[in-house]
């Protein structure tokens, strides 16, 4: 009997659920490749080919991927926020996170980590500060964590749709002109 053949996608998002989901409930690097192949569903081999044989590595993955969204500092969302749609972003983050349920509550749990997860988020925040001062100079300090603080909240809440996240950017845009 053959083994069902995963694509690269299927792992990375196999595995980093699991990965997230295992350091979030038994600690930090806690838990065992055997139990992260067992709860993803990937064999440890496949694992050890993507991702190495440290653990952290994977963690690592898992915060380049939601600092990436966090920072949102890829060129299709440094168009968007050009062309005035923050909205495009906030949607297509909102749709990561619900691939990825157990990054949200990871990065609450390690962004005041003294720890190198802690370290990289914190990177990750100070790049998406940096986006935000050069796309409106004018904001004070306490206005750009507050835009950063109703992004997170429009990424994260559940019970939005994409027409309701375009309107908050809508309001969003009216209050800080």
């Amino acid at each position: 009997m053959s083994k069902k053949q995963h694509s690269k996608e299927e792992v990375y998002k196999a595995v980093l659920n699991s990965a997230v989901e295992l350091d979030i409930q038994l600690g930090h690097l806690k838990w065992t490749y055997t139990l992260l192949a067992k709860k993803s569903g990937i064999s440890r081999t496949l694992i050890y080919y993507y991702f190495g044989k440290e653990k952290i590595n994977i963690l690592k993955e898992a915060c380049l991927l939601f600092g990436e969204e966090l920072a949102g500092i890829g060129k299709e969302r440094m168009t968007a926020w050009k062309e005035g749609r923050i909205d495009i972003g906030l949607n297509k983050t909102r749709s990561l996170f619900k691939d990825y349920p157990y990054l949200v509550p990871f990065y609450y749990l390690y962004r005041t980590q003294e720890n190198e997860i802690g370290e990289l988020i914190k990177r990750y925040e100070n790049e998406g500060y940096k986006k935000r001062k050069k796309f409106f100079p004018e904001m004070s300090d306490q206005e750009l964590r507050v835009m950063f603080s109703l992004h997170m909240g429009l990424a994260t809440f559940p019970n939005l749709n994409e027409a309701d996240v375009e309107y908050a950017c809508t309001m969003l845009k009216k209050i800080s002109n």
